[in-house]
């Protein structure tokens, strides 16, 4: 949008605190406070926000698949360091995801809330995280490899945790 653009760029980052406050004030964030405070007044959603929503979530879905796809056709298959991106990416999906239930563990969450976060801590890494790297001329890094590595495997990885949910109870939290 070229007229927000412009309003950016009158807040050029001229110090630290002006860095955090424009990292912080996001569209994701705002959205996100907004939607804890419509949640808090208790308005029921409109129809036609509702199926607006419902339009827009599969939107989003199919436009995120198809930006990974052309991300993962650009990216070369090796090239990175064959030490680093197996670890980081076990690191991402096993390590991460167990930390997540250790502290779902000592908090008591409950079993769906768990699975959830299990899920979302395996899920890929971040688009923003590889489009940081090209950012930061950084395309043939651990970052890329691990985001390319991820989204490739992130199908066999869910039916694994799938898997361990359903035929073992040890994610169950009491």
């Amino acid at each position: 949008c070229p007229a927000l653009y412009n309003f950016g760029n009158k807040f050029k980052l001229k110090n630290a605190w002006t860095t955090i406050f424009w990292s912080l004030v996001t569209p994701i964030n705002i959205c996100f406070i907004l939607g804890i405070i419509w949640s808090i007044i208790g308005i029921k959603m409109p129809k036609f926000l509702s199926q607006f929503v419902t339009d827009l979530e599969k939107a989003v879905v199919a436009g995120g698949l198809f930006a990974s796809g052309v991300f993962l056709w650009s990216h070369p298959f090796f090239g990175c360091s064959p030490i680093e991106i197996p670890l980081t990416t076990l690191v991402h999906i096993v390590i991460l995801p167990l930390i997540g239930f250790l502290f779902c563990w000592i908090l008591k969450a409950g079993n769906v809330v768990t699975q959830i976060i299990i899920f979302c801590l395996a899920a890929p890494s971040a688009l923003s995280s590889f489009a940081a790297a090209i950012y930061n001329n950084c395309t043939k890094s651990t970052i890329t490899y691990t985001f390319f590595w991820t989204y490739l495997i992130c199908l066999p990885v869910f039916l694994l945790w799938t898997v361990l949910f359903n035929q073992t109870k040890i994610f169950y939290v009491n």
